[in-house]
């Protein structure tokens, strides 16, 4: 497993601009914004970019923690719950024991994992009372939830889509998110855990200007504020909810979403910017707050995005520009991830 750090910097540029709303937007809707990314981003997920180690999944689905503890045995014990859309909607619970030692885990080719004892210790399939009357029938195959988060005592989950490209451009469909309470000290305990709210996303429409049309990736900032990625729309939301879940707020920010730069050793033709590509698949998201000095007050945020590396979403949209080096990369070492700031107050309105 490789760990990577991120040096968090409050100072940084971002750069808005006014984005002309779908036709289908309501002239009460909150004006949409553009956000480029931070400086020196999008970036590769690698240390070295001439010498690197392909790093290519298949898919990249919701993953988020949700409370640690000491377990009886001393250690401390984590919980994690991770999304397989490919599993007709499943989720699941990994619950890690952090014992001494570097951990370990066994993947083979065949689709069989070795836990070694003492660190993952269990993964259950997950489904909260009420999963039916969320989701009923909707899944598909490689449709399912693919937005998980979850705050001190919330879960949230957003259905990537129930309709394919097809049936939800004709028809302008939209999708669906879940809302339940949750013991943050044991997630297994079926008798704390209760729906609070299931949203049709059109709901939001006349808030938004939009339909949010896919959930493919949603990070809690608190119990009522959610930020969530619509990979088809490549757009990002964001929404304040009261207390009985009802929509007080919101606001969609369209993604500039470029491909890292070529490096030198790529021996590309230079660009005047940074490479086009023809649709990121944008499915993962996590917000950091940034507070002002010697201050508890959150003056920005900053969103990482990263990619699931999935075709056609590493096309390049540069008909004149050929270079085989950086399109290999594009296969070779993707996901990347993006960042980008936003001050608290535009985030949350």
């Amino acid at each position: 497993m490789t760990l990577i750090k991120f040096s968090i910097f409050t100072a940084l540029l971002v750069f808005f601009t006014l984005s002309t709303h779908p036709v289908h937007a309501s002239d009460s809707a909150t004006p949409a914004l553009g956000l480029s990314p931070d400086p020196g981003f999008p970036a590769w997920l690698t240390e070295d970019v001439d010498n690197y180690i392909p790093l290519t999944s298949n898919q990249t689905s919701g993953l988020d923690w949700i409370a640690s503890g000491i377990d009886p045995s001393g250690y401390s014990r984590h919980w994690f719950i991770i999304c397989d859309d490919a599993f007709e909607g499943g989720i699941h619970l990994i619950s890690v024991l952090d014992v001494p030692g570097r951990p370990e885990i066994h993947f083979h080719r065949a689709g069989k994992i070795d836990f070694l004892p003492g660190y993952i210790d269990n993964v259950t399939t997950f489904q909260p009372p009420g999963w039916d009357a969320a989701f009923g029938q909707l899944f598909t195959e490689n449709q399912g939830i693919e937005g998980c988060a979850l705050s001190e005592d919330r879960l949230f989950l957003g259905l990537e889509s129930p309709f394919d490209f097809a049936t939800r451009i004709g028809n302008e469909k939209s999708t669906v998110l879940g809302i339940w309470s949750i013991d943050p000290t044991d997630p297994t305990n079926m008798e704390n855990c209760a729906p609070l709210k299931i949203i049709d996303t059109s709901d939001w429409e006349p808030v938004l200007g939009c339909k949010i049309e896919t959930i493919s990736g949603l990070d809690a900032v608190d119990s009522y504020h959610l930020v969530g990625i619509d990979r088809d729309n490549q757009l990002l939301f964001a929404v304040e909810f009261d207390e009985n879940y009802n929509l007080m707020s919101g606001r969609i920010f369209f993604l500039d979403c470029p491909g890292p730069m070529p490096s030198e050793s790529d021996n590309c033709t230079p660009l005047d910017h940074l490479p086009i590509l023809m649709k990121p698949t944008l499915e993962s998201v996590a917000v950091v707050p940034i507070y002002a000095p010697d201050s508890d007050f959150i003056c920005e945020y900053q969103v990482y995005l990263a990619c699931d590396p999935w075709a056609p979403g590493w096309v390049l949209n540069e008909p004149d520009w050929n270079c085989d080096s950086y399109e290999q990369k594009l296969f070779d070492l993707l996901p990347a991830i993006y960042r980008y700031t936003v001050p608290a107050d535009v985030l949350f309105p």
